[in-house]
């Protein structure tokens, strides 16, 4: 007998059979001659005389391995089946119709009962499905039934503490060869955190979607092997298409303003070639001529399978242009009536720049007429005499010409600005005014200068506006030497800065900050739109603007420009 079955076995023979001579039934693994053990079933019955005395023993063994093995295997697949019921969740319930005939362990989980108190009736079943689904449930069973056919159906219950799970049921109807309905098998599988998810992806996808559209920001991927493109529902209503149009590379070409698809294009090739980010601005111009701003920002990804896929997202900034353009509009318009008022402020500087050179041209003229008038012509003289009234009709135009510059509105332009020369025709503009308040204009420029990129005349308003501030600040030093220096300096590799430094009054330094906002001023007549201007036009320029208090008396207002360059200009 085997070791582990001895003990068993010999308890059962003494506790049961020689103590009180009753039978005994053990099973047991015996050792085969060819060395195998086999199970066998042992019966031991005794023999008794007529008194009752145990005479002998009988015992019969029956070889039972095969069905031993055959139990081992159910018990396994039993248990395996068990266990892929709880990992999947998914319960057995069989019933003909009027009751449960066999439930699973899993189905009591799912169904909240107790396996000690048996199975429940069918009412009790049938109560904890939802009230809003048993019609549904049954009418689709009845189906099934009468149609003699598989059904599939998804339902809620209800558990007693009230938690509501989602169900999902395979059933199938078997029939006895009659056609007589035998029982329902049906597979019940627990979904009700697959079902959360989903609702929480739905919510999640809806979400999105609300978001994008108030943004106005669709999402898009594009998958560059085959050229699989994807787009958000805001995406299509950003392009005004019908979601059931496959968006396609030559769709957005289509769509692209003909000014812009070269950029596109560029664009597109950089996504395929570069392991990077991107962003960009384009046009698109509609079938029915509107024009839409769209910003453009993508990411390049890299699956480990070697798939690339860009993904990014598409933000209809048409309102915002819009909005820009109005706005630089209305600064330009501001600016424009800044530097009208300005000229009115220099009318007595304007007009001493323009009566010099004129009464020059006078005496030249007058000149010239004597020495031709004489009894003999002095030819030579007369010539000089006329080259000088010529020299001082163009020094006239130039003057004239620096002022409707200066008043002309129109469209700025970013060409290249050589800043010494702006700043001499300013100094020559406000000269009369400086010389008027006793200030000293005293230019210091460096030498060697590159050019700036920028609109000359913008860039004049807003050294005049720093000047005549200088000016301005310096009148009531009245104990001091009034100096006003204008600085052009290289600031670093790219940058120029110009610097205007006064030997005024200054002002508190908790106010430096406000000085560039609008409607603030230190002028009792001011408007304070000045130096507002001047911060956006320099803003514009892509410089900044500051100011300093100096170490002695005054200020210093300082700003950059950005170099002229070719490919910056573009």
């Amino acid at each position: 007998m085997h070791p582990d079955d001895l003990a068993t076995a010999e308890k059962g023979w003494r506790d049961a059979a020689l103590a009180e001579g009753e039978p005994t039934y053990v099973e047991a693994r015996l050792l085969r001659a060819d060395g195998q053990y086999r199970w066998f079933v042992i019966y031991r019955v005794a023999l008794r005389d007529e008194s009752g005395k145990v005479i002998k023993w009988y015992s019969t063994g029956h070889d039972i391995t095969e069905r031993k093995q055959a139990e081992d295997a159910l018990r396994r697949s039993e248990a395996h089946l068990a266990e892929a019921q709880r990992l999947s969740h998914t319960g057995v319930v069989t019933y003909n119709g009027t009751a449960l005939l066999y439930a699973s362990e899993e189905s009591y989980r799912i169904w909240g009962f107790d396996p000690a108190q048996g199975l429940p009736s069918r009412e009790a079943a049938f109560e904890r499905i939802h009230p809003g689904d048993r019609d549904g449930l049954n009418a689709e069973v009845r189906r099934a039934v009468n149609e003699k056919r598989r059904f599939s159906i998804g339902y809620r219950i209800v558990m007693p503490d009230g938690t509501v799970k989602h169900l999902e049921t395979i059933g199938q109807p078997v029939f006895s060869a009659s056609g007589k309905l035998v029982e329902i098998v049906t597979t019940q599988t627990d979904v009700t955190d697959r079902k959360r998810a989903e609702d929480a992806l739905r919510r999640s996808e809806a979400y999105l979607a609300e978001a994008q559209r108030l943004s106005v920001t669709g999402s898009f991927g594009w998958r560059i092997a085959d050229n699989l493109i994807v787009w958000s529902q805001e995406t299509y209503r950003i392009f005004e298409l019908d979601p059931a149009v496959k968006p396609t590379l030559e769709l957005v070409r289509e769509h692209t303003h003909p000014d812009d698809i070269e950029l596109v294009q560029r664009f597109l090739e950089r996504m395929v070639n570069e392991d990077r980010d991107f962003d960009f601005e384009h046009r698109l111009r509609l079938p029915n001529g509107a024009i839409k701003h769209l910003y453009v920002r993508a990411h390049r990804v890299e699956f480990e399978s070697g798939k690339v896929e860009v993904v990014g997202a598409v933000r209809d900034v048409t309102a915002a242009r819009n909005a820009e353009e109005a706005l630089q509009r209305a600064q330009a318009e501001l600016a424009h009536a800044s530097r009208v008022a300005t000229l009115g402020e220099l009318s007595a500087s304007i007009a001493h720049e323009v009566n010099q050179p004129l009464a020059a041209i006078v005496a030249s003229g007058e000149a010239a007429i004597r020495w031709l008038d004489r009894d003999v012509p002095e030819k030579e003289r007369a010539h000089r005499a006329i080259m000088r009234l010529l020299s001082e009709a163009h020094r006239a135009s130039q003057v004239i010409h620096r002022i409707r510059e200066l008043a002309k509105k129109a469209e700025p332009k970013m060409v290249q600005v050589d800043i010494n020369s702006l700043v001499e025709d300013v100094v020559a503009l406000v000269n009369r005014e400086a010389v008027g308040q006793r200030v000293e204009l005293r230019p210091q420029l460096a030498s060697e200068l590159p050019p700036a990129l920028g609109d000359r005349v913008q860039l004049q308003q807003v050294l005049i506006n720093l000047v005549m501030n200088g000016i301005q600040a310096m009148e009531p030093a009245a104990d001091r030497v009034r100096v006003l220096v204008i600085r052009t300096q290289r600031h670093d590799a790219n940058q120029i800065l110009v610097a205007v430094e006064d030997t005024g009054i200054g002002i508190e330094s908790e106010n430096l900050d406000r000085l560039f906002g609008a409607f603030y001023t230190t002028k009792p007549d001011g408007m304070g739109m000045g130096l507002s201007i001047s911060r956006s036009i320099v803003e514009t320029h892509g410089g900044s603007i500051w100011a300093t208090n100096n170490s002695g008396p005054g200020m210093t207002f300082q700003f950059t420009l950005s170099l002229y360059h070719e490919q910056t200009a573009a």
